[in-house]
């Protein structure tokens, strides 16, 4: 594969069995595409985050980001995106496409989307997202809704400081019941 066969897109409505097939493929399960299923029918959906890979025209990646918050203890919410799911075809894995989804996502919300969120949190392999510029989440005060590894629950500022001050408990959608 080389870099000019690789493109990172934004989905297309008309993508979205393909998109399905692949995140089976990636998970091995129903529970991610139920996922991304469901943060597609919410309201607060972003088409433009959510974005594929295509090699040859054929769609081997998908990852989203989604709206979340931090709630704070004096009920403020601080804005942020929900990075999840990240998923690559089995046949395409380890060839560097996550890396480019990620970071293509990254880009494009810190140039469109910074003045609106504040940061994106993730909950996944620590030695990997920590490659993208992510911490543990703690390191800001954030907490997740849920028990997990303190590790891989990861947040990083879409623009400088911009997670200072904002202890607090992350606020899934919904969606995010079903995984």
């Amino acid at each position: 594969m080389t870099e000019a066969q690789v493109s990172i897109k934004s989905e297309k409505p008309t993508q979205r069995e393909e998109v399905h097939a692949v995140i089976k493929a990636a998970f091995k399960q129903d529970n991610e595409v139920e996922l991304v299923k469901q943060l597609r029918e919410a309201k607060t959906f972003i088409p433009e985050l959510s974005m594929v890979a295509m090699v040859d025209d054929k769609i081997v990646g998908h990852a989203m980001l989604s709206p979340a918050f931090i709630e704070k203890a004096d009920s403020e919410r601080i804005e942020v995106l929900a990075l999840a799911p990240v998923a690559v075809h089995p046949d395409y894995q380890n060839q560097g496409l996550g890396k480019k989804l990620v970071n293509s996502l990254l880009a494009l919300t810190e140039v469109k989307f910074g003045d609106i969120y504040r940061g994106i949190i993730v909950l996944g392999d620590c030695s990997y997202y920590s490659k993208f510029g992510f911490v543990q989440a703690s390191q800001f005060g954030v907490c997740a809704p849920f028990k997990c590894e303190e590790k891989n629950f990861m947040a990083m500022p879409i623009t400088n400081n911009a997670l200072a001050n904002c202890q607090g408990e992350v606020v899934y959608p919904a969606a995010f019941s079903c995984v």
